[in-house]
């Protein structure tokens, strides 16, 4: 449903690279340029979309992110969504508009990388059809639906997904082990 629709374009609202020493913050959407690290804290991001560039969003640590009607857009050619460590993403996407129930979205080349004892667990969609999703570890990875050009898992990640597509002429792309 999202493959004929406008990709957002980058906000007006430009955000540098924010920085607390408090345990917990609250965030407002717009643009950061310059992308954002959580490290240590628990952050929640406001109602709306939270784009990144540079190198994208970052959780480490025992740093926590969590969604409040939010998404995340991924705008920088070298933009990834990490979390490593005991890092974790949560929370509920954006519930309205077109783009309603995607969690994560990106339209150029892009990808996720949770690893360790990472944690992305949100109610609804990753649109990545450029990108990557990796999971490493014992990271976990709990989503309703993803679109990427390629989904790595090894060690012993976790994945619930209900629905996977595969969006790329990769040959290798698509190749699944399961086990029990």
């Amino acid at each position: 449903p999202y493959e004929d629709l406008e990709i957002p374009k980058p906000a007006g609202i430009i955000l540098g690279n924010q920085s607390t020493s408090q345990s917990s913050a609250q965030l407002e959407p717009g643009l950061y340029r310059d992308g954002l690290v959580v490290s240590d804290r628990s952050v929640t991001f406001l109602p709306g979309l939270f784009q990144f560039g540079a190198f994208g969003l970052r959780i480490e640590g025992t740093g926590v992110v969590e969604l409040l009607d939010a998404s995340i857009q991924l705008v920088g050619p070298n933009a990834i969504l990490d979390l490593r460590d005991d890092g974790r993403l949560t929370g509920t996407p954006i519930a309205t508009g077109d783009w309603r129930d995607v969690a994560i979205l990106g339209a150029r080349p892009t990808r996720i990388t949770v690893t360790g004892r990472g944690r992305l667990q949100v109610p609804g969609v990753v649109y990545l059809p450029n990108g990557d999703v990796e999971i490493d570890g014992d990271a976990v990875v709990i989503v309703d639906a993803a679109v990427t050009g390629s989904w790595t898992q090894v060690d012993s990640s976790t994945a619930r997904v209900d629905r996977v597509i595969i969006e790329t002429d990769r040959p290798t792309a698509g190749r699944a082990r399961l086990r029990r």
